[in-house]
């Protein structure tokens, strides 16, 4: 079934919804708007990454797909799992859809969208980030949980991107402490990177952090959109993104 939407003058994202984290691109172009099929909603945009005013070109544009009511996409090349570049064929699925792109309008007026029931041999090129990944990491301990575990408790949850070697957030562990302390309706995971796992228990013994610690990953930071240190995400009871990006500062006034 083809499906044609029109990026404007329909419902175009706002500007700064696009977060832009590099210089590189803080001057980017993106196109996009709400697309809707069936009970499904969510963000489509296209991005003019070399500002040439064309918005189509294979290998070096990009896609971009984000929840339908999110406040803050972050953009930082191809960190996460809702951002590919375009290539002569294009897939990707939302909310157990799967939908492959058939055309791309070089000035970014329309796209044009195929809704795919065959998944046979189908690898989508990007999927939509919206809910509590269902995806495992290690902990500490060795012992290997999914996100999914932490959810369905009547709590909010946060997810936690850190570091030893990472000054501000050591900082932010501090204020994270202070928010595990206040708030019992809320669950933290906090995520290790690049740290000896002896060097992390010795920290977290001495700070006495008693919430669920583990280890991340690259394919764990493609599913947060993570791209930078210290770095959160806040999903809500059912496991719905509320926020990416925030960090426990941000938290904070969330909370309150």
């Amino acid at each position: 079934m083809d499906l044609n939407q029109n990026f404007l003058p329909k419902s175009v994202i706002p500007y700064l919804q696009w977060v832009k984290l590099k210089p590189s691109i803080a001057t980017l172009k993106i196109k996009g708007s709400i697309f809707s099929y069936k009970n499904n909603s969510f963000n489509l945009a296209v991005g003019d990454m070399n500002q040439n005013g064309i918005f189509n070109e294979v290998g070096i544009d990009h896609l971009f797909i984000a929840p339908e009511g999110i406040q803050e996409v972050y953009i930082h090349d191809i960190t996460s799992i809702s951002v590919a570049v375009i290539q002569d064929v294009n897939y990707f699925e939302a909310n157990g859809d799967l939908f492959k792109i058939s055309k791309i309008d070089p000035k970014a007026t329309f796209i044009n969208l195929v809704n795919i029931d065959d998944r046979e041999d189908v690898v989508p090129s990007m999927k939509l980030i919206d809910k509590l990944p269902n995806i495992e990491f290690s902990l500490l301990d060795g012992s290997i949980a999914n996100f999914k575990d932490y959810q369905g408790a009547g709590k909010l949850v946060y997810v936690d991107f850190w570091g030893l070697w990472c000054e501000p957030c050591l900082k932010a562990m501090e204020d994270l402490k202070k928010i595990a302390a206040t708030n019992r309706n809320i669950t933290i995971i906090s995520l290790n990177s690049g740290d000896d796992i002896a060097e992390i228990k010795k920290y977290i013994s001495k700070k006495n952090i008693n919430w669920i610690n583990g280890i991340s990953t690259k394919s764990v930071q493609r599913h947060f959109h993570q791209n930078g240190f210290p770095y959160g995400a806040l999903f809500d009871i059912d496991g719905k993104i509320i926020k990416m990006g925030l960090d426990p500062i941000e938290l904070n006034k969330y909370l309150n």
